[in-house]
């Protein structure tokens, strides 16, 4: 079957306005749609278009014909990337191995801090044979009990001022912080 190229530039042109407004799940059943109108050879015809692949189109357009599908969903229940910390049992408590022996910080305060970058962090994990990034690392640090903050060098104009300025400076952002977080009345 020839297709004429001005059927192609349309379904591309169709395509390339909609695409933005689209998610993955919005483009699958629009794909199958444009597929199915234009009948036999319509999924060869999307394909070269857009630029889909045929396991794209005919995913597509299996959603449009089950309605048992779950309506507001991308994806299936269950469906994405599990948690690191679910699918690497332990790694919770070696990350807290790893960074308490280092946290500093006033016992009493919600805020600690490590010296370990996030970096080292994630080496010493995958020594431990765990498979980890650094950002993971950072978003569990976050995510534990107390906000813990990496020991991070800024080239600021606090560190033009001198000794006493800068802890009144901290001392007010710490008081702040402590009161927003109703850690104590100051």
């Amino acid at each position: 079957m020839v297709v004429p190229q001005s059927q192609i530039g349309n379904i591309r042109y169709k395509y390339e306005v909609l695409q933005s407004c689209l998610d993955e799940k919005g483009r699958r059943l629009w794909a199958a749609s444009e597929a199915l109108s234009y009948g036999r050879g319509g999924i060869s015809l999307v394909c070269k278009a857009t630029g889909m692949s045929n396991a794209t189109i005919h995913k597509g357009i299996t959603e449009k014909k089950d309605s048992s599908a779950p309506v507001g969903r991308v994806r299936k229940m269950g469906g994405g990337r599990k948690k690191t910390t679910k699918t690497q049992r332990g790694l919770r408590k070696s990350l807290i191995s790893l960074v308490e022996p280092t946290a500093k910080g006033d016992p009493v305060l919600p805020l600690k801090w490590t010296s370990k970058s996030t970096r080292n962090i994630a080496d010493a994990l995958e020594k431990q044979e765990y498979n980890v990034s650094h950002a993971t690392v950072g978003t569990m640090l976050n995510k534990l009990d107390g906000p813990f903050q990496m020991n991070h060098l800024k080239l600021t104009q606090t560190q033009n001022l001198p000794l006493k300025q800068r802890i009144r400076k901290c001392l007010s952002h710490l008081c702040v912080f402590c009161v927003e977080k109703k850690c104590y009345s100051v």
